[in-house]
C-alpha cells in the first residue's frame, strides 16, 4: 500500500470514474436484488423471517443511495468530495463485498444465489455511501488510524482471496484427498480416492489397479467371475480374508469375486468404475453395493454449481475453510479425541490378530459418542425423513445407466443398511436429533427394492439377514465396528454368506 505524501490530502480526491463505477455497480445490484426479492417474497419471508422488512428497507436505501449519488456526481460535473486517494471508492467496495461474502459463509448457508444477491446488494448500498461521503469521513479521523484500517482490510482481503486461489491452484495439481472437491469431475474424484499399491500389506492387499484385492489375471474359461463395486465398505476395516467378498468366494467354493472400490465414492463414480474397470474383467455378473448411509446421493449434482459464485460461496467447497477442518480432524484423531481406528499393524499382522476380530466387545471406538451421534442423526435425516427425500430420480437414472452399460452382462444391486437400521440403541441415538420422531427407519429399502423389482434388476437386501443375527450378552448384535458404521468381522461374515447365495444363480 502506498503511503500518502505530505500535502497530498488537499490535492487528491476520489477519482470520478471509480466513484461512478461503484455507484453504477451498487445500483445495478440493488435493483436486481429488489426485483428478485419481490418475485420470491414468499420464500424469502420464510428464510429471513423477522428480518425481511429491514432487508427490504436496506435494498430500497441501496437503490436510493446509488441514484442520489449518480445525480450528485452529475451535478458536481464529475468532482466528488475530497478523499485521501482516488482508489478509495473501489477499495471500499472491495472491503464491503468481501465482508458480505464472509457474512454469507458464516450465517447464510447453505448457499442460495438469491440470498447471496441480496447480501451483496446491501453491501453495494454501503459502498455507494462510502464512495460519496467516505472521503469527508476519512478527513475527520486521525490519518494513521485510517491508514492502519485501510492496510488491515486490504491485507485481510488479499489473504482471503489470494489464499483460496493458491489452495485451488495446489488442489488442481495434487492427488491428495486433503484437497478433494465435490466440484471435481467423477474422474478426478475416483483418482483421488483410489488406494495406492504401496499401501498394500500381507493381510490387506492393494492390487496394481488400486483396489483392495489380489491381482486379477485374464479371464479363465469355465471359472466364474463376479465384480463388485463399492465405497469404504469395499475397502473395509478388517483383514482381506475376513472381507465379505473373500467370505463369498470361500462359500462358493470356486470362481472369484473381484472387489473394486475406494473410500468416499458415490453411485456416479461406481458407474465410471463399472465402464472403465469392471466390464473389462469380463465378469459373469456385476454387483453394485449401495450403502444406505451415504449412497443415496450422487457426486454430480453437488459437482455442478447452479451459478459461478456457488463454488466460492458454498462453505462446503471453500478450501480455505475445508482444509483447516480436515487437518484439525486428523489432529484430533491422532490425539485420541475421536478415538483411533484399529491401526494397520493390528489389522494386518496375522501373527498377532486384533482381539476384537473374534470378540467385538473388546473393540475400541472410532468416534466419540458426540461425533457418532451427529453422524447417525445426519444420515438418518437424509435417508428417513419423508419430506426431505434423496433425489430418487437422479439415483434411479444412474442405476439404469449402469444396467444399460452392462449390456448382456447381468447387473445386480446389494443394499447395505446403516447401523441405525440394525441396532435399536443406535436408532434411538439417531432419532434424538431434530425431527427424529418423524424418521421412517427402513424407508430407503422399501423404495429401492420396489423400484428395482419393477425394473427387473436383481436385488440383495442385507437388512433382513442382519436383523436375524441374535444379540450378544449386552443386547447388541455387534455387526459394525464400535461407533464407526462399517462392518466388523461378524457383519462381513453375514454379508459374505448372503452375497454367496445371491451369486449362485450366475455360478452355473
Amino acid at each position: 500500500m502506498l503511503a500518502v505524501m505530505p500535502g497530498a490530502r488537499k490535492r487528491q480526491g476520489a477519482g470520478p470514474l471509480s466513484t461512478a463505477v461503484v455507484l453504477l455497480g451498487a445500483g445495478g445490484l440493488a435493483v436486481a436484488a429488489l426485483v428478485a426479492v419481490l418475485r420470491n417474497r414468499v420464500a424469502l419471508r420464510v428464510i429471513f423471517a423477522g428480518t425481511y422488512a429491514p432487508l427490504m428497507a436496506g435494498l430500497l436505501l441501496s437503490v436510493a443511495a446509488s441514484a442520489a449519488g449518480l445525480a450528485l456526481l452529475a451535478r458536481r460535473r464529475g468532482a466528488p468530495p475530497p478523499a485521501w486517494r482516488p482508489s478509495l471508492p473501489l477499495r471500499g467496495a472491495l472491503y464491503l463485498l468481501v465482508g458480505a461474502a464472509a457474512v454469507d459463509l458464516a450465517w447464510l448457508q447453505p448457499y442460495r444465489s438469491l440470498v447471496t444477491l441480496v447480501c451483496f446488494a446491501v453491501a453495494g448500498g454501503a459502498a455507494a455511501l462510502l464512495a460519496l461521503e467516505g472521503g469527508r469521513a476519512a478527513r475527520r479521523l486521525p490519518r494513521r488510524l485510517v491508514l492502519g484500517l485501510d492496510f488491515g482490510l486490504f491485507a485481510a482481503c488479499l489473504l482471503a482471496v489470494g489464499g483460496e486461489l493458491a489452495l485451488r491452484a495446489i488442489a488442481a495439481r495434487s492427488t491428495s484427498p486433503l484437497f478433494a472437491q465435490t466440484s471435481e469431475s467423477v474422474l478426478d474424484l475416483v483418482a483421488r480416492a483410489r488406494l495406492r499399491p504401496e499401501q498394500s500389506t500381507p493381510d490387506s492387499p492393494v492390487n496394481s489397479r488400486g483396489h483392495p484385492d489380489e491381482e486379477w489375471g485374464p479371464r479363465v474359461p469355465g471359472v466364474p467371475r463376479a465384480a463388485t463395486i463399492g465405497d469404504s465398505f469395499s475397502v473395509g476395516i478388517v483383514p482381506h480374508r475376513l472381507h465379505f467378498t473373500t467370505v463369498a468366494e470361500r462359500r462358493l467354493g470356486r470362481g472369484e469375486v473381484c472387489n473394486l472400490g475406494s473410500i468416499g465414492l458415490a453411485p456416479d463414480s461406481y458407474l465410471h468404475l463399472l465402464v472403465t474397470e469392471a466390464l473389462p474383467l469380463q465378469p459373469d455378473v456385476v454387483i453394485v453395493d449401495l450403502f444406505v448411509g451415504n449412497d443415496l446421493h450422487l457426486d454430480s449434482p453437488r459437482g455442478l454449481p447452479s451459478d459461478w459464485l456457488e463454488p466460492w460461496l458454498d462453505v462446503d467447497r471453500l478450501l480455505l475453510l475445508k482444509i483447516p477442518r480436515r487437518l484439525l480432524s486428523v489432529a484430533r484423531e491422532q490425539e485420541g479425541d475421536l478415538g483411533a481406528l484399529p491401526g494397520p499393524a493390528a489389522r494386518t499382522d496375522a501373527s498377532s490378530p486384533a482381539p476384537w476380530l473374534t470378540d467385538p466387545l473388546l473393540e475400541p471406538p472410532s468416534f466419540t459418542e458426540e461425533a457418532f451421534a451427529r453422524l447417525e442423526q445426519r444420515r438418518a435425516r437424509e435417508a428417513c425423513l419423508p419430506d426431505e427425500p434423496p433425489d430418487w430420480d437422479a439415483l434411479f437414472a444412474c442405476l439404469l445407466e449402469m444396467r444399460r452399460a452392462c449390456g448382456t452382462t447381468p447387473f445386480g444391486v446389494m443394499l447395505i443398511p446403516d447401523e441405525f437400521q440394525v441396532e435399536d440403541a443406535t436408532w434411538e441415538l439417531a432419532r434424538a436429533g431434530v425431527d427424529g420422531e418423524r424418521f421412517d427407519r427402513d424407508r430407503p429399502q422399501r423404495v429401492l427394492t420396489a423400484w428395482l423389482a419393477e425394473q427387473g434388476i436383481p436385488c440383495l437386501d442385507l437388512l433382513p439377514a442382519l436383523l436375524r443375527v441374535p444379540p450378544l450378552a449386552d443386547g447388541r448384535r455387534h455387526l459394525y465396528h464400535l461407533r464407526d458404521t462399517h462392518f466388523n468381522a461378524r457383519g462381513n461374515a453375514v454379508a459374505g454368506d448372503e452375497l454367496a447365495q445371491f451369486l449362485r444363480r450366475w455360478w452355473g
